[in-house]
């Protein structure tokens, strides 16, 4: 399995759109045509909470999707209608209105048992949050959001938090540098319930892939660069408290959220 080492999201995602477009392997998936690593793939960031995904020039993000989703995995909750509202094109994926695949919900009552674990017992290797799930997910005919992430992982190294995301399936173009942001915030807020510093993020893919209608925009994109707050952290002392705050952040009610943060300021900004 290839592991690519980067220091920060902003240059893993820049490298490895690069690397589709001039090294992926011609595949066709759903009827489209697409690039893709020939093998499973690990991404290592060194400082995930760095900034967050942007480019000089030749593709303009969407903050707010990385805001919505992180506020809302953090959260433990879904409020489709803050997404649909930023961005239309994730309409065709919602059923009747609702996200079937949200991640907030499925991991919701689960942060507790993961900073639990880990403050009990520090080596343990059971800190994991499921999100793909064989029974509801699989062979399913008429639903449009199906989760692409498998499980979360946690584990503390000397005073450091890692994260392991593992993902069946991650169009590079589009999902990568949201996804990238949203599991850096679930990383930060977990590393802060537990008072640690944050350690390496990793990141393993499936099938990571770029749509042969996206690989002329390569061609036109610039260096990489950060955004995001000088300094991330979240408010609050314990997991329950920060998904409070996450969730009246996703509600614009910043006047109730007590000595916001950098990051909740810029969360909060970016969503408005």
């Amino acid at each position: 399995m290839p592991y690519l080492e980067y220091d920060n999201q902003a240059s893993a995602w820049r490298d490895v759109v690069q690397r589709l477009h001039d090294e992926g392997v011609k595949t066709v998936s759903r009827g489209m045509e697409t690039r893709e690593f020939r093998d499973p793939t690990t991404l290592i960031i060194e400082r995930p909470d760095a900034g967050f995904v942007d480019v000089v020039h030749g593709r303009k993000f969407r903050h707010a999707i990385t805001a919505v989703e992180g506020l809302s995995l953090v959260g433990q909750c879904s409020v489709p209608e803050l997404l649909l509202d930023k961005v239309g094109a994730f309409a065709p994926y919602a059923n009747d209105g609702i996200f079937l695949g949200a991640y907030g919900p499925r991991v919701a009552g689960g942060l507790s048992r993961v900073v639990d674990a880990l403050r009990d017992d520090p080596g343990s290797r059971q800190a994991v949050l499921s999100i793909y799930d064989s029974g509801r997910d699989l062979g399913r005919p008429g639903v449009r959001d199906v989760p692409c992430t498998i499980a979360l992982q946690y584990r503390v190294r000397g005073m450091e938090l890692d994260a392991w995301t593992v993902m069946r399936s991650n169009d590079a173009w589009l999902g990568l540098p949201y996804d990238l942001g949203q599991f850096s915030l679930l990383q930060l807020a977990i590393a802060c319930a537990l008072e640690l510093d944050v350690g390496r993020y990793y990141h393993t893919v499936g099938s990571m892939h770029l749509y042969e209608t996206d690989v002329p925009r390569v061609d036109e994109l610039g260096p990489s660069k950060l955004v995001g707050p000088v300094v991330h952290t979240w408010g609050g002392d314990t997991i329950e408290r920060i998904s409070g705050r996450a969730r009246r952040l996703l509600l614009g009610q910043l006047d109730k959220v007590d000595d916001p943060s950098q990051l909740e300021l810029w969360l909060w900004m970016v969503t408005q």
